[in-house]
């Protein structure tokens, strides 16, 4: 099957490493990728088509720059479909199923459409969608010849939309387990200035109220007390503004200026550094899908604070592979206690959750499942 035989439009975010580093595996395996991002990251693997590829800055109070704005955008909106069509591609392959303008575009080129859900997409029982959203995630579900989910909690929450049990399959992904995986790090700590005899606590989600960040100070500010050498280290990507105003009063209030740090946005290739320098990475969401910061720590055989979602138990068992802890932070101070005095069960429960990821959730194994997918609707197999 040569190249030209293979083209999978994605559509997805460039500044996802997650969608990114699957699509790369693809490319690596002769793949041609475009992909229809919200903002060019400058990728070397793949093209990139920009949903918004100019800056309009007018005055949404004159009724004739409206107007404008809405001439303009159509035309860019049309130009985009144009460049997608002359793609030619095989497959559309939609990562994160809410995406109004993916959706559309998915369904005029008329192609086979393969959607992987992720969570957030598609539950709109936990957080505020709005109708015309919701009903053309329904149409994409409905219209969509394969469904992939992270889960097997996520594909029965896509069985609710309709009777799709024929064409969805969980595929968890996975993590490059060659690139995460656990090793020493001591340069971090020289270059953030933290001490060497601090304990740290990792926290990869961003600074928005459904990560419930406030908890974890606080509960850290409990720690405090039988451990005074606890660290945190927060990042702060895609972060609700007055959620982090709160969270920095937070800080200050329960003087906690010199054991919290909070890191601009880091890098996917300087993550795993974080997640090694590590004793304990946490993460207790009310909802959630399966994160990725959890297999990749997993990768790293560190040992992660999880939410008690019934959700997380597919992949990892409560004091084997992970900590479960209720969302009040006397619980989560109790979970972050029994690890840092325990060295040992530390070790245990990261040596068990690399274990997982190299039995369940490697990316090239995965990779194969996918692409036993896009085989089904490649030119060269239906010949």
């Amino acid at each position: 099957m040569d190249n030209d035989s293979k083209r999978i439009l994605v559509i997805g975010s460039s500044s996802s490493p997650h969608v990114v580093n699957r699509m790369a595996g693809f490319a690596k395996r002769g793949y041609q990728i475009t992909i229809l991002t919200d903002r060019i990251a400058g990728l070397e693997e793949m093209n990139e088509v920009s949903l918004y590829p100019t800056y309009h800055q007018i005055n949404m109070s004159s009724v004739f720059s409206k107007t404008l704005y809405k001439i303009n955008r159509f035309k860019e909106l049309w130009n985009i479909y144009k460049e997608l069509k002359s793609f030619k591609p095989d497959i559309v392959h939609i990562h994160y199923a809410l995406n109004r303008l993916g959706i559309i575009f998915a369904l005029l080129l008329r192609k086979p459409i393969i959607v992987s859900v992720m969570g957030g997409d598609i539950l709109f029982n936990e957080k505020t969608v709005k109708r015309i959203d919701q009903y053309l995630v329904k149409l994409l579900l409905k219209r969509a010849n394969e469904i992939t989910t992270k889960s097997d909690y996520l594909k029965h929450e896509v069985l609710k939309f309709g009777n799709y049990g024929h064409k969805t399959r969980k595929i968890i992904w996975g993590v490059d387990a060659v690139f995460f995986y656990p090793f020493e790090e001591s340069s971090l700590r020289d270059e953030l200035n933290i001490p060497n005899k601090a304990q740290i606590i990792f926290c990869p989600k961003s600074l928005h109220p459904i990560y419930n960040i406030d908890l974890i100070i606080k509960a850290v500010s409990i720690v405090r007390d039988d451990f005074p050498n606890v660290f945190l280290i927060l990042t702060d990507f895609h972060s609700d503004k007055e959620y982090k105003a709160m969270l920095i009063d937070l800080i200050e209030k329960l003087s906690l200026q010199k054991l919290v740090m909070i890191m601009d946005h880091i890098g996917h290739k300087e993550i795993v550094r974080y997640y090694n320098i590590s004793d304990i990475i946490i993460g207790i969401p009310r909802y959630d899908g399966l994160p990725q910061s959890l297999l990749e720590s997993m990768a790293c055989a560190k040992p992660h604070i999880l939410g008690n979602l019934e959700r997380y138990k597919e992949i990892v068992e409560d004091g084997k592979s992970a900590m479960f802890t209720d969302f009040k932070p006397k619980d989560i101070a109790q979970s972050i206690k029994k690890l840092l005095s325990d060295k040992a069960l530390r070790k245990a429960i990261g040596d068990k959750s690399r274990e997982i990821v190299l039995n369940e959730a490697d990316i090239q194994k995965n990779l194969n499942l996918v692409e036993t997918i896009y085989e089904k609707y490649l030119p060269v197999h239906n010949n």
